[in-house]
């Protein structure tokens, strides 16, 4: 075990671990806490000992149930499992707020941070100025009515497309750029992006991609044709029109879900706004991969 020495002040970090020493000094760049927790009691006790910890520093905290209030120099913090950090995500749309995760739930691929870890140096390097940051684009989900009126939406991992629980198989037309690629009948449908593709995509047989490429896969459901497999595209211009009477479910990133319907069309392209990621540790998606799930192991 490496020997760990932490001498703490409010203003002054000094981190002693082996041969390298790291040195916080000054003013901590931010003062507010978005404090995002899941609703358990597991998180709740957590939530009380990052508070209190954080309010030593000298942030104050807030406690987000609902609307983001508006404040500067924020740093969002998430206990829970990805769907808190997307719930997160979608809550902090068009603002300048970074985001950062400690994992209390299952595998956590957004989470950076795990509970058994040693929280107090994990959360004092998230507060450093040079701690690693990254951008993950949001993507935007527009759907069209037949008297061309829009609704629109955004997501960051994927968009999903299912058939009614009592309902027969979905005939989904797809358009790329204005080219007709296929008429499919399945279950559903996933359109996923490279940071959903750990998730949903995955499970139904979809690709990985690494967050650095810029496109999207589109991963059939239970397809009736076998040859209709995941194929991977430019992030733009993705038409669905709904080809079949019943309606499918339309949900993102796991989220709400809303009715599509025959005659509306779905139209999803990346979006111009991008939600910040903030580690600990200096980040690396393949020793993510290794780590969730036990390559080499």
């Amino acid at each position: 075990m490496i020997p760990l020495l932490c001498v703490k002040h409010i203003n002054l970090v000094r981190t002693v671990a082996g041969d390298a020493e790291i040195v916080y000094a000054g003013g901590m760049k931010f003062e507010n806490i978005l404090l995002f927790v899941k609703p358990d009691s597991e998180a709740e006790k957590t939530a009380q000992k990052v508070t209190a910890f954080l309010t030593e520093q000298g942030l104050r905290i807030h406690h987000i149930n609902g609307a983001v209030p508006k404040v500067e120099k924020a740093l969002a913090l998430v206990l829970g499992g990805d769907g808190s950090m997307l719930t997160a995500a979608a809550a902090l749309y068009g603002k300048d707020v970074p985001v950062a995760g400690i994992n209390l739930g299952h595998l956590g691929f957004l989470t950076e941070l795990e509970r058994d870890g040693d929280l107090h140096r994990h959360l004092l390097a998230l507060l450093n100025p040079k701690a690693t940051t990254e951008q993950r684009p949001y993507y935007t989900c527009t759907l069209v009515d037949e008297e061309k009126r829009q609704k629109q939406w955004h997501f960051v991992n994927d968009l999903t497309l299912l058939r009614q629980p009592d309902e027969k198989m979905l005939n989904m037309s797809l358009k790329i750029r204005d080219r007709h690629i296929t008429t499919s009948r399945a279950d559903g449908m996933i359109i996923s992006t490279p940071t959903g593709s750990t998730a949903y995509n995955l499970s139904a047989g979809g690709p990985l991609l690494h967050p650095d490429i810029d496109a999207m896969v589109i991963t059939p459901i239970c397809p009736h044709t076998l040859t209709l497999r995941p194929v991977v595209v430019p992030p733009c211009c993705i038409e669905i029109n709904l080809e079949s009477p019943d309606p499918a479910q339309l949900s993102l990133d796991g989220r709400t879900s809303y009715p599509f319907n025959k005659g509306q069309t779905l139209l999803v392209e990346k979006s111009k706004e991008h939600v910040t990621l903030r580690y600990a540790e200096k980040y690396s998606f393949f020793n993510v991969l290794q780590q969730k799930m036990n390559w080499d192991s």
